[in-house]
């Protein structure tokens, strides 16, 4: 994935991202936390809907109400618990309503 940016704000920081480095988005009230390959994160003001808005639709899919995932961080898919594994051992859940069009985001070429 090229290196396009986006710039998250929170109180203390701005910073500029790479789409590349973040794993996955996950919501918490009204803000969202957005998780990064390095293991940080930051918790920006901006509902998960907003975040998705910014974020190119081809590289990131929402799995569930509260998650919003890259797939090209997602290493398998557990059927049994219906959540994606990402390629750091986070497991993500996938809503039963989601799965099949998160399947097909997420494993096609």
């Amino acid at each position: 994935m090229p290196c396009n940016n986006i710039v998250f704000r929170s109180h203390l920081v701005t910073l500029k991202v790479c789409y590349g480095d973040i794993l996955y988005c996950k919501a918490d009230s009204s803000y969202s936390v957005v998780y990064l390959e390095d293991g940080s994160s930051i918790t920006v003001s901006k509902v998960l809907k907003k975040v998705e808005l910014l974020l190119p639709s081809d590289h990131f899919c929402r799995c569930h109400k509260s998650f919003l995932v890259n797939r090209e961080k997602v290493k398998s898919y557990n059927h049994v618990k219906n959540s994606l594994i990402l390629k750091n051992g986070a497991e993500i859940p996938v809503a039963l309503r989601r799965i099949r069009k998160v399947f097909n985001h997420v494993f096609s070429e």
